[in-house]
């Protein structure tokens, strides 16, 4: 169940619904045929929740695996920060995939206006790493 506390820093949110006045996204941003809609509203409650719906061990593994993959990617770039590991320690094939992912993430960031500074899209590489 998603509680109000969880949402307390939202000001607002926008809910795009169908022609039965169902809802069918939320979003804290206004979209185009958006409505304001209360984060108290049973409707709103009752979307949020069914988005967590989870039918079977199998789906919860489908869908969790992105975020353990990002786990594991700030994982091994703490590590890294730390001089724990080096990233050139790690396997060729992993390396050309961990700077993939970064580079992607990097561009997405680009993309979305974000703070180019932000040190979440440092390069996962330190000085002395190269590839």
């Amino acid at each position: 169940m998603i509680k109000l506390e969880l949402l307390k820093d939202i000001d607002m949110l926008y809910a795009l619904k169908d022609n039965q006045g169902n809802i069918l996204a939320i979003s804290q941003y206004e979209q185009t045929g958006s409505v304001v809609v209360d984060v108290s509203d049973p409707d709103v409650m009752e979307f949020l929740n069914n988005q967590n719906k989870i039918h079977s061990p199998e789906q919860y593994l489908n869908n969790s695996d992105g975020n353990i993959g990002r786990i594991l990617e700030d994982l091994i770039e703490l590590l890294i920060s730390q001089n724990t590991i080096r990233f050139t320690d790690l396997p060729e094939e992993a390396q050309q995939k961990l700077m993939n992912r970064k580079l992607a993430r990097s561009a997405r960031s680009l993309l979305m206006g974000d703070d180019p500074t932000d040190t979440n899209n440092n390069s996962i590489l330190l000085d002395d790493d190269t590839i």
